[in-house]
């Protein structure tokens, strides 16, 4: 038995692919898209497109809601009662949370203006008994913290805190 290599494939003409043009009829006659008994000059000018709808929120689409509606009477009014509910608890918890970002920005300034204090109550006290060094280097690091503290929560991005 001789070995197939291929060329006679290519030679004979029953063997070879339908071109582009009767693939792209039959495709369009499997999908109902234009009648059997068109010609196939009234098929060159059919197209292949394809549409794709997109809808992002938080609520369905318009048509989508209506086809609840149509489904189940009443869906469109839970859906958005749902809707309002979900953004209502979105709002309270937003709120919670500047309540306790502010919150957490006045104890830090309290602590740190308490801590400022002390640093200098304590040099004051380490001059008036005769220690100036020790009374320089208390208010020094102590004066240095909080200034540092303040320059550096003033330069970081919001929420990388």
């Amino acid at each position: 038995m001789p070995k197939n290599d291929g060329r006679e494939a290519a030679e004979d003409p029953e063997a070879q692919e339908p071109p582009a043009r009767q693939r792209t009829q039959d495709r369009l006659h499997r999908a109902g898209s234009i009648p059997k008994e068109m010609s196939a000059e009234g098929t060159a000018h059919y197209r292949e497109m394809a549409v794709q709808s997109v809808f992002s929120g938080p609520l369905p689409s318009p048509d989508d809601i209506a086809r609840y509606e149509q489904i189940l009477p009443g869906a469109a009014e839970r859906i958005m009662a749902h809707a309002e509910r979900e953004q209502a608890h979105r709002h309270q918890h937003d709120d919670r949370a500047l309540a306790a970002e502010i919150s957490y920005s006045r104890l830090g300034m309290w602590l740190g203006a308490t801590a400022l204090f002390t640093c200098i109550g304590a040099a004051t006290i380490c001059a008036f008994i005769g220690e100036p060094g020790v009374a320089i280097a208390i208010a020094g690091v102590g004066v240095a913290g909080i200034i540092g503290a303040f320059i550096r929560g003033r330069s970081l991005p919001r929420g990388s805190e």
